[in-house]
């Protein structure tokens, strides 16, 4: 049996012919001292995207593989079985056929942290957030994050861009079946991996997360985001211990703030009254809170205001 090699790097497609050579390209550009080989998942295209794959994995026979789809099996269902496709491989890269690698030494400096401390699960690093045809990218995440974080602090806010991430391959993940039926692939993976250890943090910027109206994510509202994130937390909350209440308790609520901060900014008060009232109830002491206290009267504020432009 054929030795697999160290990395294997998992990329989803579907209909990315705009974007997929720079995606494939910027994985054929790593340098490193070891092997690696591109999975690539086509989820049934319908335009020349498996066309293009199938043309690199012509050309490199020995770096990618390509898994096609008869009928068309959905985002989910693509993701989680390209990604056990990889499994044979110490460790796991992932990145989308919209978005690409901007390093060519990525996966030798992350695999390096990894093989150096092995209490880390995963690494990821800072990616460039990118929409397009709107200027230049902005960092993400666009928070200050430690160089070590745990579960914990992943369950409160998904930190982490897909291009950006490196798993260790050690821990045999089983993927459970409810998981097939969320929305959201990415974050409950790394949720998956972060059980087994801690998750380290580079912060250089070695890729970029394309934004377009094409993408699963970003073609939908916030409103839909905000449920398909809720959905993914109150799963957890059944199937993680008890001690991570408090951490997916404050994700929960982090969804909602979003959500309302998006529904003020389009001007649709009363949803934004509703999102904070659904997270009052779910932490009351945030009644008290200078933040959210501020965030109440800048929805009042912006309301009132509406309602006295409009002669109402």
């Amino acid at each position: 049996m054929a030795k697999r090699p160290l990395v294997a790097v998992s990329m989803i497609t579907y209909n990315h012919e705009k974007y997929i050579a720079q995606a494939i390209e910027s994985v054929l550009e790593q340098v490193a001292p070891f092997d690696f080989e591109l999975v690539i998942g086509d989820d049934a295209s319908t335009d020349k995207t498996f066309d293009i794959v199938s043309g690199y994995a012509a050309r490199y026979p020995d770096l990618i593989r390509v898994l096609k789809s008869g009928p068309n099996v959905g985002s989910q269902r693509n993701f989680f079985r390209t990604y056990l496709e990889c499994r044979g491989s110490q460790y796991i890269a992932l990145l989308d056929g919209d978005d690409y690698w901007t390093y060519n030494h990525k996966l030798r400096d992350q695999v390096a942290l990894l093989e150096a401390d092995h209490s880390l699960s995963m690494c990821f690093h800072t990616a460039g957030r990118t929409v397009e045809g709107v200027g230049p990218a902005s960092p993400w995440p666009d928070v200050v994050i430690p160089a070590v974080t745990s579960l914990d602090a992943l369950l409160r806010y998904d930190y982490i861009a897909t291009c950006s991430v490196l798993y260790r391959n050690a821990y045999q993940i089983v993927i459970p079946d409810w998981a097939y039926g969320l929305r959201i692939a990415d974050w409950p993976l790394h949720v998956f991996h972060a059980m087994h250890g801690d998750i380290g943090y580079i912060t250089d910027e070695m890729g970029v997360y394309r934004l377009h109206g094409g993408g699963i994510w970003t073609s939908q509202s916030a409103h839909t985001r905000m449920i398909w994130n809720l959905d993914f937390l109150e799963r957890l909350s059944t199937y993680l211990d008890p001690k991570f209440a408090v951490g997916i308790r404050e994700g929960q609520i982090g969804c909602l703030d979003a959500w309302r901060c998006d529904c003020v900014w389009n001007s649709d008060y009363g949803t934004a009254w509703k999102a904070a009232l659904a997270a009052a109830r779910l932490r009351p002491g945030l009644l008290v809170k200078p933040n959210f206290i501020r965030g109440c009267l800048g929805i009042a504020k912006r309301q009132a205001a509406s309602k006295f432009s409009r002669g109402t």
